[in-house]
């Protein structure tokens, strides 16, 4: 029942929801330095690639594949993964210990009890902090974002060191489209 209760106080605060909001303005700012610039302003028609199908459907199909683009968002991300994950919950014990809440818990609960269902609580709000935002992302790339195949086996041991292949290493290795 506590723990239910650190997670409800956990997840429905402000700073909950400015730690999503923030963590998706960086996913969205790793996503359009990475790929979706390219989407955006991508002219078939200028002149160094005009007439050149092959490079066109290079292209065309790095940046419309939404994987590549979701797998690039952990970019920026990753610098401030901490701060993210520590900000919605990271000021609950103390607010409970100045207002002197913490010892009427103590007086119900143990202290191993309380303890524990503090670090579930903080830890379950911190992962969310992050799978929310990189869940919003993922459905709003999958509705907006046209999925292109991945080349088959053959074309990537023809291109052994390009980013595309090494990138989905798994697809060159089983020859599938995952």
């Amino acid at each position: 029942m506590m723990l239910l209760l650190e997670l409800k106080r956990g997840l429905l605060n402000k700073r909950m929801l400015v730690s999503c909001m923030f963590a998706l303005v960086l996913i969205f700012l790793t996503a359009y330095d990475r790929y979706l610039y390219d989407v955006l302003f991508f002219d078939p028609e200028a002149p160094d690639i005009r007439g050149n199908h092959q490079a066109i459907q290079d292209i065309l199909g790095e940046i419309h594949n939404k994987y590549n683009i979701w797998e690039s968002s952990f970019s920026y991300i990753g610098i401030f993964f901490p701060l993210i994950v520590v900000f919605p919950y990271a000021a609950s014990y103390l607010e409970e210990k100045n207002q002197k809440f913490h010892y009427f818990i103590q007086t119900r609960k143990s202290f191993d009890h309380y303890v524990r269902n503090k670090f579930l609580a903080a830890t379950l709000t911190g992962g969310l902090a992050i799978f929310i935002p990189e869940f919003i992302f993922y459905a709003i790339i999958s509705i907006f974002l046209i999925m292109m195949p991945i080349p088959p086996i053959d074309n990537c041991r023809k291109k052994a060191y390009s980013t595309h292949c090494s990138t989905h290493s798994l697809n060159c290795i089983f020859g599938s489209n995952f």
